[in-house]
């Protein structure tokens, strides 16, 4: 059994690789962004915004921002036509976003551009082992969701590049 010494070596060892892989997964749809002339964080938003259409307060949590960050990125998408700001029906206050025909296009192309570029990031993986990482991907992600209290009732998980 591991001491709680080795146990914390190994865990800044596994953080450490899981920053590395992050950077590297980041760097490629970076680049894939950039030459579909959006930010990281349009792409983003695009990706999250492809199956649902969530209030601004879900969608802040979401993407991690603050209201005000949000409302800026939101306003910037919509004045490029990717998508529309629209009174929700379970209340006067609040407000839905969705995704306008252009934004469907772009986020399509996206998703069919960095598809592939991130396919070639496991390139080396044995089918078993691209099956564990997804399944290893897939609890950081619920835990993620839960500890966030982000619904996710109305999508099917994993999605945005499937």
């Amino acid at each position: 059994m591991a001491s709680p010494a080795q146990r914390g070596s190994d865990d800044a060892d596994v953080i450490a690789r899981l920053a590395q892989l992050a950077f590297l997964v980041q760097g490629t749809l970076a680049r894939v962004a950039e030459a579909h002339e959006l930010t990281t964080v349009q792409a983003r938003l695009l990706m999250v915004l492809t199956d649902r259409e969530p209030t601004m307060q879900v969608l802040a949590r979401i993407m991690g921002l603050e209201k005000s960050s949000l409302t800026g990125l939101v306003e910037r998408a919509e004045a490029r036509g990717l998508l529309e700001r629209f009174a929700a029906e379970e209340s006067r206050r609040s407000v839905r976003v969705r995704l306008t025909e252009e934004g469907h296009r772009r986020s399509a192309a996206y998703r069919d551009a960095a598809r592939p570029e991130l396919a070639g990031l496991l390139g080396s993986l044995s089918e078993a082992e691209r099956r564990r990482l997804g399944t290893l991907a897939d609890r950081i992600v619920q835990d993620y969701v839960v500890a966030r209290d982000i619904d996710v009732s109305t999508i099917e998980m994993p999605s945005r590049f499937a």
